[in-house]
């Protein structure tokens, strides 16, 4: 009778565990979208970023998301989280790499 009651309830606890793991973990990503989303605003603000070039890292970054809200639905595993890591990561650095080339070829320092 013991185990029948224990072990619902050890069920329990553990999913009340581990859920707020996986919603911190979607709540990071989330913020590093917006952090992204923001920095090209930014860009885009300052002249650093042309119009088309934001609009394709808007884009890659909306498919970033959306791919993220998939694999939500089922919960993270080891390889989504990866997959999203590289995304994130690749777009942060595409952000930074487009901002720092068309700032340079604005100002002549990309010259031969």
């Amino acid at each position: 009778m013991k185990k029948t009651i224990l072990l619902p309830a050890l069920a329990v606890v553990a999913a009340s565990v581990a859920m707020p793991a996986a919603a911190q973990s979607l709540r990071s990503y989330e913020n590093q979208a917006a952090r992204i989303s923001q920095q090209i605003m930014i860009g885009e603000r300052q002249g650093r970023l042309h119009r088309g070039e934001a609009n394709r890292l808007r884009a890659e970054l909306n498919q970033t998301v959306r791919l993220q809200r998939s694999f939500a639905r089922n919960g993270l595993d080891r390889r989504e989280r990866a997959e999203l890591n590289h995304r994130y990561q690749r777009l942060e650095a595409n952000v930074q790499y487009a901002m720092r080339a068309n700032y340079r070829y604005r100002y002549g320092q990309n010259r031969w």
